[in-house]
């Protein structure tokens, strides 16, 4: 209920609204129900996972728009809501936040997602996991990016917008330094200058 409340300024009624939205959603929509089998195609590249924490405990969803692999907005939509649902699962006591790690290495405007899609996120993340998003690090943005965020962040609230990081830089040292304030190396795929071995 807090979260709910912080997303609308402690404003009680506007915050119960959302909250009902939000159980009506779950009711009828049925996050809980998609499991890995149902988004098995859509998850098998890797463009969207859940692995390990930062420093503070909080889990971590690493987003790979590269490794985009259909066009189906209905099942993007089923990976991104069972990827969020994964993320919750795993939060310790006591953590009620996520990290977002999103490499746009090798990104081009055939992996961007249609509006619709981009919208229906928004409104997922800002509705129904109010308060979840601890901090988003943006690695390697390449320049089509800027197209990219000027069409989605009119839909992006202010306060979301302020835990959404830039790293501008491919270069390893730099990178770690980066994400230093939330990483320790041992955390950190080797992808990004880190010492983390894992692969999807």
């Amino acid at each position: 209920l807090v979260r709910y409340l912080r997303a609308r300024d402690f404003d009680v009624h506007k915050a119960f609204n959302l909250l009902k939205h939000s159980l009506e959603w779950i009711e009828s929509y049925k996050p809980h129900m998609i499991n890995a089998t149902k988004i098995d195609h859509e998850g098998s590249t890797g463009k969207m996972f859940v692995h390990g924490h930062d420093k503070f405990g909080r889990p971590v969803v690493y987003l790979v728009p590269a490794r985009e692999n259909t066009y189906d907005n209905v099942a993007n939509i089923e990976l991104l809501v069972y990827t969020l649902w994964t993320a919750v699962d795993r939060m310790d006591d006591g953590h009620t936040q996520m990290v977002w790690i999103c490499d746009y290495s090798g990104y081009s405007m055939k992996n961007a997602p249609s509006l619709s899609v981009c919208k229906q996120t928004v409104e997922i993340l800002s509705s129904h996991f109010p308060e979840r998003l601890g901090v988003a690090l943006i690695m390697n943005p390449p320049r089509v990016f800027s197209w990219f965020w000027k069409l989605i962040s009119p839909f992006i609230p202010a306060a979301t917008k302020e835990k959404i990081k830039f790293c501008n830089t491919s270069n390893k040292e730099e990178m770690m330094k980066f994400m230093e304030p939330y990483f320790t190396p041992d955390l950190v795929l080797k992808d990004f200058g880190g010492e983390n071995e894992f692969e999807f």
